[in-house]
């Protein structure tokens, strides 16, 4: 029987697919952000660039895509003078949560927006259209903008002739075992891809056998921590651009009322992530019809001292760190690809796998060497460096 392999992977797996790392994802938000944004009717956000006329148009059609811009705009700016300077999208983004809901802080940001924005624009008030806007601040989409900002830039452009070529001998290695078990940091969509395009099978968890949520006739996957189902088992320890919370609430009428449960589950097309209803598992029948929130790719991001009581406190997330922690103190093999050793929730669980018996390990990275002690290490800088044959 061939053994078993854990893969824990960071952001430099990402490399050679051309998708941002974290100087890119600096870069992006650390500049001036007015009139840089698009919002689609379905309530996505975008950046402008790179997208074509007819989207440019669709996604400028009301009046949230210019005024939101500049009130990021100034976030950005109360954020650089808080800390001297933009260190990274995840320290941003953070600084966003610390003050999501704080009316009393963003109240002074949306005023110096419109100021700025109805001088550059000339425009007055009153304005049916932009006023709104600015005097009754929503502070909390700012939080979710940066999320679809984010997801916005995380789809490659490689060709898959061209991600096989890149990927190829990672392929190649984890076919030598039977059970292959990766932990990913990413939010993206890149592993699914390559197994796609590869002929592998793989789960993630998500199941829609007894779902309790549907499109139409269509039940939805949601989470369950099914990984039964295929050899290759993903795990997003931070979630995904294609995974979407749904509050259950009871519906009176058009009526909800939250309650403290919520499924997570991915679409099956555009229509799915908008338009998803809860059944009621015993009779089948629709009993909430629509989100009482907006829909936001759900993903963990930022360096918060709290992330990992976050974790803790969400069935989800829990349950895949648990399995992570599970496996790992189990497992003999650990490739790590691109991780930069900066989640201290995640090396608590490489110096427990270091403790377990005869663990081996090999480090793709650069720039990062492995930190801890174990009896058998291999750095390596490519993927045309994994053995093929196990020992």
């Amino acid at each position: 029987m061939k053994p078993s392999l854990n893969i824990l992977i960071g952001a430099g797996f990402s490399y050679l697919a051309k998708l941002p790392l974290g100087n890119e994802l600096k870069a992006k938000f650390d500049r001036d952000l007015r009139e840089q944004l698009l919002r689609h009717s379905g309530s996505e956000w975008t950046w402008k660039e790179g997208k074509d006329s007819a989207t440019v148009n669709n996604g400028s059609v009301g009046a949230d895509w210019i005024s939101y811009s500049f009130v990021l705009n100034e976030v950005l700016e109360a954020y650089k003078s808080d800390r001297g300077a933009f260190n990274d999208y995840e320290d941003f983004y953070q600084f966003i949560k610390d003050h999501s809901g704080n009316d009393n802080w963003y109240r002074p940001l949306f005023d110096r927006a419109k100021t700025k924005m109805y001088s550059e624009l000339v425009m007055q008030s009153p304005n049916e259209f932009f006023d709104p806007i600015f005097s009754m601040p929503n502070t909390f989409l700012i939080e979710e903008i940066i999320n679809y900002l984010i997801a916005d830039v995380l789809w490659t452009t490689k060709t898959d002739a061209e991600l096989l070529e890149a990927y190829r001998p990672f392929i190649e290695y984890i076919k030598t075992f039977d059970e292959v078990n990766i932990f990913t940091l990413n939010h993206d969509l890149l592993l699914e891809r390559l197994f796609k395009i590869s002929g592998l099978t793989y789960c993630d968890g998500f199941s829609a056998e007894n779902s309790i949520l549907k499109y139409q006739d269509s039940l939805l996957p949601t989470f369950k921590c099914a990984f039964d189902s295929a050899p290759i088992k993903i795990h997003k320890l931070h979630g995904s651009i294609d995974t979407f919370l749904f509050a259950h609430c009871e519906e009176n009428v058009a009526v909800l009322t939250r309650t403290e449960l919520y499924s997570y589950f991915k679409p099956i097309n555009y229509q799915s992530k908008h338009y998803v209803e809860r059944i009621d598992p015993v009779t089948n029948t629709v009993i909430q019809h629509f989100s009482a929130d907006t829909i936001v790719p759900r993903f963990i991001t930022g360096n918060g001292e709290n992330k990992k009581a976050f974790i803790e406190a969400d069935y989800m997330y829990s349950q895949l760190y648990n399995r992570f922690v599970g496996k790992m103190k189990k497992g003999k093999n650990l490739l790590i690809v691109g991780y930069s050793f900066r989640d201290e929730h995640v090396n608590d669980v490489l110096k427990l796998f270091t403790k377990t018996d005869g663990p081996k390990v090999i480090n793709l990275n650069p720039s990062d060497v492995f930190k801890y002690d174990v009896p058998w290490i291999k750095e390596i800088k490519a993927f045309s460096e994994l053995p093929l044959e196990q020992k």
